[in-house]
């Protein structure tokens, strides 16, 4: 559903991944959270570990509204290139903050994936076309899943993994690769591999080309019953795949493997399937949620300068004791805290979108 020149659906969805990366990201307490708003170690799934693809299927969804002309998307590189170049700044910036100790920040990041994968995308249906990608795509999975899992370095030589399809964390080429460019600028809880390193982008990639082809998909088809089971059916497929797949190469988010692209993306297509179908019952959360939606790189960024100040870790173990004091139920606490912060988010928000409205109403009468 569009509005103005928006998806109201897509943002409500990216409305919900923001909305699920706060419960995240700001527990009351890191040593009690609900084991689903946890990420997996290493190999397997937790409802957490869908906040990340998510938010790269929806880019890639929304370049699918980019302009087109008869051969092909018209991008506008110079805007693309600026949004990039803030990704990547705002992330490092978040790296380095508050300590500014440039020996020991981490390189690597959410923000700066997410704005590499963005580019990345526009420049292979810029250059590749929608169909080549589509092989692009496939032949990049294929060729990475056979380079990590099918084979280990060892001595400096590539040799095959005989314990396939387990792999060791700190003995493989994704971390073989961090190591060797950031050195010891990467997480610290998985080095020398980074959850966010170089080999890993190229499946990242896949999951936002799926939600560009997703996107193309749902905007040149009539809004008829025939083109909704076309829609459910196609996402059904992909979570099939995923789960099917995970039975030869685990689901593993930091190395971002197959199986989890699949599954990851066939989610996210029935969470927009879910939103589209509902969106003339679910006006009252979806405005909720679009609200988290139009200012996600805005929350992002403030919910981690906030969560990075020490003044943070006073107050929120202050009032996290004080909440566990009032439920006596460690993990309801730290969830309750979570739901504090993300209701405080959103009314700064609310009072944003007033002030910008009442910016322009006195814009528009001066102007008229």
């Amino acid at each position: 559903m569009l509005v103005g020149k928006r998806n109201f659906s897509l943002d409500v969805l990216r409305g919900f991944a923001v909305f699920f990366m706060l419960i995240v990201n700001l527990p009351g307490s890191w040593s009690y959270q609900y084991s689903h708003f946890k990420h997996a170690s290493w190999n397997g799934f937790q409802s957490a570990d869908l906040v990340f693809p998510l938010f790269l299927w929806i880019v890639g969804f929304g370049i699918s509204f980019s302009e087109r002309n008869g051969t092909g998307f018209l991008f506008h590189w110079k805007k693309a290139i600026i949004r990039t170049c803030i990704f990547i700044l705002l992330g490092l910036f978040l790296n380095l903050f508050p300590k500014f100790l440039w020996e020991t920040f981490r390189v690597p990041g959410v923000l700066q994936r997410i704005g590499i994968v963005y580019i990345l995308t526009i420049a292979l249906l810029y250059f590749f076309g929608i169909r080549r990608s589509v092989y692009f795509s496939l032949g990049s999975l294929v060729i990475y899943t056979f380079l990590i899992w099918g084979t280990i370095p060892s001595n400096g030589n590539i040799v095959l993994n005989l314990d396939f399809p387990d792999l060791n964390p700190k003995n493989n080429w994704a971390s073989v690769t961090d190591h060797l460019l950031f050195g010891t600028h990467v997480w610290k809880e998985t080095s020398p591999l980074d959850p966010e390193g170089l080999l890993s982008t190229l499946p990242a990639l896949s999951t936002s080309l799926f939600g560009f082809y997703f996107g193309f998909f749902v905007q040149n088809q009539n809004r008829d019953s025939s083109v909704q089971i076309k829609m459910v059916l196609s996402s059904v497929l992909l979570l099939a795949s995923g789960v099917f797949l995970s039975y030869l190469i685990p689901l593993n988010k930091t190395l971002w493997s197959v199986s989890f692209v699949f599954l990851t993306a066939g989610i996210s297509q029935l969470l927009y399937c879910l939103l589209e179908f509902t969106k003339t019952y679910n006006h009252p959360i979806a405005g909720w949620l679009s609200l988290y939606g139009k200012h996600a790189l805005f929350v992002f960024v403030f919910s981690g300068v906030v969560a990075r100040l020490s003044v943070y870790s006073v107050v929120r173990n202050i009032l996290f004791q004080r909440i566990v004091s009032i439920t006596h139920d460690f993990f309801l606490a730290s969830f309750i805290f979570s739901l504090i912060m993300l209701l405080m988010i959103f009314f700064l928000l609310r009072i944003f979108a007033i002030l910008r409205l009442r910016v322009f109403r006195v814009g528009a009468k001066h102007g008229s």
